[in-house]
């Protein structure tokens, strides 16, 4: 299921996901993961369920290989090689072993964002909440996700939050956050 939040900003959009993920820990009221509250979890245990990608890029000063495996070491070069292409970063088995250091001043801003988003689909994880995570990317990358969202990551939650209209187009929910409350709605189609 998508689910995707909007908002101006200082609406409490990320607030939510930190609380969500066990970042920031709530006040008052609960916040449940699977009925259960999240303070009832254990936080590296929850966290591993979570994979979270904003409009900041991180990258390591280790190898494309390495910076690409962080969270799933089973993957092979062909599988990684395979969804570099598919996300239109046709590199070969010598760019997986360059140090990072070496070649960083050799992507763009949007190369390194799906660098991030790569690492984190390939991570097994249960719940991808991605927050303005396309806002680097031009149209036909943003759509390269989106259109791998929509048909890949079916059996996985998703929570977005973005201003572009494309992800209202496939969201089963859409989470209002305005300054009185917030209002979930679910899209009918």
């Amino acid at each position: 299921e998508i689910y995707l939040l909007k908002g101006g900003s200082g609406s409490g959009k990320t607030s939510l996901m930190m609380l969500l993920m066990g970042i920031y820990q709530s006040k008052s009221g609960e916040v449940n993961f699977n009925n259960i509250n999240v303070k009832e979890l254990n936080l590296n245990n929850l966290r591993s369920k979570f994979s979270y990608i904003d409009q900041q890029n991180s990258i390591f000063d280790i190898s494309l290989r390495d910076n690409l495996k962080l969270k799933n070491n089973n993957i092979s070069d062909v599988e990684l090689l395979s969804i570099l292409k598919e996300f239109k970063l046709d590199f070969d088995l010598k760019a997986l072993d360059r140090p990072i250091n070496e070649s960083i001043s050799n992507f763009s801003g949007g190369q390194i964002q799906r660098i991030n988003f790569i690492r984190e689909i390939i991570s097994g994880s249960e719940v991808f909440i991605f927050d303005e995570f396309t806002s680097n990317l031009d149209y036909e990358n943003t759509n390269l996700i989106i259109n791998y969202i929509k048909n890949k990551m079916k059996d996985k939650l998703i929570i977005i939050s973005s201003h572009q209209k494309e992800y209202l187009e496939f969201s089963k929910y859409v989470v209002d956050f305005n300054k009185s409350k917030i209002e979930i709605k679910k899209i009918e189609r």
